[in-house]
């Protein structure tokens, strides 16, 4: 982002825009706009990034429509960025004309809609392509050249080229990553609505199991929930939990229907193992030290406890020291 608003706005604008998550266009996904951590003026105005596979006449009409609503939001015209990935139209090609931001890039006439359009092409880039890049040149030159690997491109030793691949690549994993446990949690949460179906062709007058059952369920989509919402979603899954149950006693996993600590840091392992054991209790009348070490290692607890026994010994102590 930083390497965009530096030629865009200036040095000043470097560290000051965060990514606008809502979208101007409704039928339109090849843009992002940023804007600055503070209320944008005109000489931090928001920015806009277009990447059309073809900068024609309509694609021009969306991207006036998009400032449009940007200037009824911030009463403030935005800067344009557009990098054409295939080429820009004849027409269109005709009207731009050279800009002091960048000898790669030209602009287009914006007058009452955009402070400036830039646009950015291969038939202007490719001759400004002497190494180094500049960082948005290089940028533009990786969305234009729509390699998976920079084996095959010309400038593939290029640094920023090969930053901009590393961060494409840890994107991906991590996206993999996520599907991954979309399909995990949806598995296990299958195998427990069959347990709490199985359970009710048995015997449907036994509305303990079947509610343990369910609780375990619920206790299992809510932990992962908590964990990976967006606030924690550096926390790491250890292990496959087959529904967080044991086939002949789903009470060992009998947990709080919710737990509302998620991030890590606002609760010691000591204090949330408390208010687990607290919960269990009073639910159960007794405690499952098995099922709180279990549920605790998903919520981001307990890495430093090698297993169960662990903790146990360490939280009666714990409870001996403060005379609980």
């Amino acid at each position: 982002m930083d390497l965009i608003l530096k030629v865009l706005i200036g040095q000043s604008a470097v560290g000051c825009y965060v990514y606008s998550p809502s979208n101007p266009t409704e039928d339109h996904g090849a843009y992002v706009v940023y804007v600055p951590t503070v209320s944008p003026t005109e000489s931090l105005p928001p920015v806009v990034v277009a990447t059309p596979n073809i900068l024609n006449k309509l694609e021009t009409q969306h991207l006036i429509k998009m400032c449009g609503n940007l200037i009824d939001k911030y009463h403030v015209e935005p800067v344009v960025l557009t990098i054409s990935i295939d080429k820009v139209q004849e027409g269109i090609a005709r009207m731009l004309t050279e800009t002091t931001k960048a000898p790669f890039m030209k602009k287009l006439p914006c007058d009452f809609w955009a402070q400036d359009l830039c646009v950015i092409s291969k038939t202007i880039l490719q001759k400004f392509l002497t190494a180094p890049l500049p960082p948005l040149a290089a940028l533009a030159y990786v969305l234009i050249s729509q390699e998976v690997t920079p084996l095959g491109l010309e400038h593939k030793n290029d640094a920023t080229v090969q930053m901009l691949y590393d961060i494409k690549n840890k994107t991906i994993e991590q996206a993999s990553h996520h599907d991954e446990l979309l399909l995990k949690v949806c598995k296990n949460s299958l195998y427990q609505y069959k347990r709490i179906l199985g359970a009710l062709e048995e015997d449907k007058r036994d509305t303990k199991r079947i509610r343990s059952l369910a609780i375990d369920g619920l206790c299992y989509a809510e932990t992962y929930l908590n964990k990976y919402a967006p606030e924690d979603s550096t926390l790491n899954i250890e292990g496959d939990r087959e529904a967080g149950c044991s086939n002949n006693d789903s009470s060992k996993c009998s947990t709080p229907t919710k737990i509302t600590t998620r991030a890590k840091g606002k609760m010691s392992d000591m204090e949330w193992a408390k208010k687990v054991t607290d919960d269990f209790k009073k639910k159960n009348g007794r405690m499952n030290w098995q099922a709180c070490f279990d549920m605790g290692r998903e919520a981001g607890y307990f890495s430093n406890y090698a297993n169960v026994n662990s903790l146990k010994n360490s939280y009666n102590r714990m409870k001996m020291k403060n005379g609980l």
